[in-house]
């Protein structure tokens, strides 16, 4: 039994702290400090089968029997519309809105009819602690899941005129065809005609993860870091030393009038600096476009297009690469002041050489 919360003109209250950015929830406008939405479904935890089957499939924080003693305790899901938005930890609290008067507004869905709801309807609310976590659930379809005691899915659905509804998810192993899913899917159909009231619906998932196996996106991504990594710093190289040359007959004056080559040196050195804290700085705010990038992608994009039904989305941004370009960074400094500064002091001194000879002559 799995019962919508929208459909019962219901929602969760979320404390702020315990959502993300852009996690597509509604404020609640009458306690700022939670945030609204129904882009949720509850069901309830009947027997321990339930429970297995949430143990087997999905990655589970916390203790998810705790359902079955305690009627005022849940298991939630980490995530809406195949993205983790929410940052619960296992003793935080929720509260879930049971209506008590209500008005028809057919007309309005998802986040516009919660924020309707919340203007027009009145609600008293149950509030419960988290027992469990789920992540990775596919919430697309039916929202984040919300596992109740019996009593409480019974006070909160009630006499709902709607009807409840079993779903088998059923899960392919790798290494089949598109033939085999195929053929699968005719079989399942089969089966189904044999009931009443009894549907297949494909998710397009299986065919979805057989295409981006074979896009080959992290190689090609993979190549062309390399590449960058390898044109950068001969750019970087091959400019300095351009410039640096155009400089050679200012060092010439400088070392004329006693400049030693150790002046000559800090020049350089002070120019790399330069660069190099200009480049170090920049790092910060590449990171910051590559977070925001992130983010409209996977958090802002998919809250207003759905992208997928069974795609599970949770992008972590990683260390080590900001770590690697500022230890490349500190190095294309050092170098680029030594190799310009070896290459006037070899030019100057082959120079020298052949006044000397010349001289000798």
């Amino acid at each position: 039994r799995t019962c919508r919360a929208d459909l019962i003109s219901s929602h969760i209250l979320i404390e702020n702290s315990a959502t993300k950015f852009l996690s597509g929830c509604v404020t609640y406008k009458k306690d700022r400090n939670y945030k609204a939405t129904n882009s949720c479904s509850y069901i309830p935890a009947d027997n321990e089968d339930i429970l297995e089957q949430f143990d087997s499939f999905y990655t589970i924080e916390g203790d998810l029997s705790t359902v079955l003693t305690d009627p005022y305790t849940i298991a939630i899901g980490a995530g809406k519309d195949n993205r983790n938005v929410y940052k619960f930890k296992v003793g935080d609290t929720i509260r879930i809105a049971n209506v008590t008067v209500s008005q028809g507004i057919d007309y309005l869905q998802g986040l516009a009819l919660l924020k309707r709801q919340l203007e027009l309807f009145e609600f008293e609310y149950i509030t419960v602690t988290i027992g469990a976590i789920i992540y990775d659930y596919p919430s697309a379809l039916y929202g984040t899941p919300v596992i109740m005691s019996p009593d409480l899915y019974d006070t909160l659905t009630g006499d709902w005129g709607g009807t409840t509804q079993d779903t088998l998810t059923v899960y392919l192993e790798d290494g089949l065809t598109g033939a085999d899913v195929d053929n699968i899917e005719f079989a399942l159909r089969d089966i189904a005609e044999a009931y009443k009231d009894v549907s297949v619906t494909p998710t397009g998932a299986y065919h979805d993860s057989l295409i981006e196996a074979n896009k080959q996106y992290p190689s090609l991504f993979m190549i062309l870091a390399i590449c960058i990594l390898i044109l950068v710093p001969i750019i970087w190289f091959f400019s300095q030393i351009l410039f640096y040359n155009r400089r050679s007959t200012e060092f010439d004056i400088l070392m004329s009038i006693a400049a030693t080559e150790g002046l000559i040196f800090k020049l350089h050195a002070a120019d790399s600096l330069l660069l190099g804290i200009a480049a170090l700085l920049s790092l910060p705010f590449s990171a910051l476009c590559a977070y925001l990038i992130n983010k409209f992608f996977t958090f802002a994009l998919p809250t207003y297009i759905k992208v997928g039904t069974e795609i599970v989305l949770t992008p972590k941004t990683q260390l080590w690469p900001y770590l690697l370009c500022m230890a490349l960074t500190l190095l294309c400094s050092i170098l680029s002041a030594l190799i310009p500064f070896l290459l006037y002091k070899k030019k100057k001194h082959s120079a020298e050489r052949t006044s000397k000879l010349s001289a000798d002559e």
